[in-house]
């Protein structure tokens, strides 16, 4: 399911690198997921998916 999904786009390869003040003397490398995939194809994923509320389930 998961080269399914990069083949229709839903999963995507990032592999950037993020810098945080790169004009500065603090240089600071962030590491970065390398696929990435939006909230609202997870179900491109999983062959059964499901949103739940944690907050007002009963635990």
């Amino acid at each position: 399911m998961f080269l399914s999904a990069m083949i229709k786009g839903m999963v995507f390869y990032d592999s950037g690198i993020k810098l945080e003040n790169a004009s500065s003397k603090n240089v600071k490398l962030k590491t970065r997921s390398q696929f990435r995939v939006k909230h609202k194809n997870f179900d491109s994923l999983y062959k059964n998916f499901e949103f739940i509320d944690i907050a007002t389930t009963n635990m």
